[in-house]
């Protein structure tokens, strides 16, 4: 006899772009396996975290938020686009659309320049989205920003359903 699992975790795996009507505002995630990747018209900086898939769940390490560790569960998807409750704070749904243009892989070894290109390529697309006249000096939030430390999250999943 052998049990099989419902793991439905790789299809959180791509490039999304946050389902947000907002006309001021822009985001793209990329979730990957091992990291998080968040863009955001109006920070400076891509935020990179160390994530973790698990079954329904996306885990985040935030070293410098709290909660330490966030979670999201996903709660449905379609080959374009997914839903998933955040766990913590105001259990938020959060709905992501698939987009056609992939954030590229981390580039550890040419770090600087895959931050420039990936802060440039978003930026087109943030004018695309939100038009040529969006001002991209008024930061709200900023991050200093390195290549997170790999390291494993240790969580009983039973402790956050």
């Amino acid at each position: 006899m052998s049990c099989k699992t419902n793991d439905n975790s790789k299809n959180m795996i791509g490039t999304w772009r946050v389902n947000d009507d907002s006309t001021d505002n822009y985001t793209e995630i990329k979730i990957d396996k091992n990291y998080i990747i968040l863009l955001n018209a109006r920070e400076e900086n891509p935020q990179i975290n160390n994530s973790r898939l698990e079954t329904e769940f996306l885990l985040i390490d935030n070293k410098k938020l709290n909660p330490k560790i966030d979670s999201f569960e996903l709660i449905c998807h379609s080959k374009d686009k997914i839903i998933m409750k955040r766990r913590f704070f105001n259990r938020q749904l959060i709905e992501l659309i698939k987009i056609e243009n992939e954030i590229n892989e981390i580039d550890s070894v040419n770090f600087v320049n895959w931050k420039k290109k990936t802060i440039s390529d978003f930026r087109e697309r943030v004018k695309i989205k939100l038009g040529n006249d969006f001002n991209f000096d008024e930061k709200i939030d900023t991050f200093d920003f390195e290549l997170p430390e790999r390291t494993e999250l240790e969580i009983k999943i039973d402790s956050i359903r």
